[in-house]
């Protein structure tokens, strides 16, 4: 990387901000860009996504029927709280 850096050096006469460098700084930032772990295929993602909303709907049925089940046990100990002050 050192010696391709070396040959786009400026001439006398020349700026450091030159096309050759730029073309240098693209070539290299285009070679580190293809070395980047690419992200899966979106059907993948769509299939986890799917999974993750039936695991999150399946949570909230469990939720919602012991929510039921305790407001039930609640109202069962009111009335038996009331038949006994009475």
């Amino acid at each position: 990387m050192f010696l391709s850096v070396l040959t786009h050096l400026p001439q006398r006469g020349e700026e450091w901000g030159g096309g050759g460098l730029q073309q240098h700084d693209r070539d290299q930032s285009m070679g580190w860009e293809a070395s980047l772990p690419r992200p899966p295929p979106q059907r993948g993602r769509a299939r986890r996504a799917q999974q993750q909303v039936l695991s999150l709907q399946a949570e909230n049925q469990s939720l919602q029927l012991h929510l039921e089940d305790t407001q039930r046990h609640c109202r069962q100990l009111e009335d038996t709280a009331r038949t006994h002050t009475q």
